[in-house]
């Protein structure tokens, strides 16, 4: 299952907020540096999303089309609406 829910802070993220998190927690810009020459592409990582739907249905074609996934495994979607608790299925038409 993949779940997702409304009114989620990650739809809002950047690789600057992510790497200015980082160097609050003390982590130098020589290592994130270091990071980046070694393949970490912080921008593709880390970038918002337009809504938990969307999101979510991004992820479950990424699982049930990816080439490690066995066949015959069950994927499905939800979102979680937090005001309620209630899970929404996600179809992916």
């Amino acid at each position: 299952m993949v779940i997702g829910h409304t009114e989620c802070g990650a739809a809002s993220i950047s690789s600057e907020t992510i790497i200015n998190h980082l160097l609050q927690r003390g982590i130098t810009r020589e290592t994130i540096q270091k990071q980046k020459e070694m393949g970490f592409d912080f921008d593709h990582l880390f970038q918002g999303f337009e809504n938990s739907k969307t999101s979510v249905k991004r992820s479950v074609t990424l699982l049930k089309e990816h080439p490690l996934m066995p066949s015959g495994i069950t994927i499905k979607g939800f979102v979680m609406d937090t005001s309620c608790g209630r899970l929404d299925p996600v179809g992916l038409s």
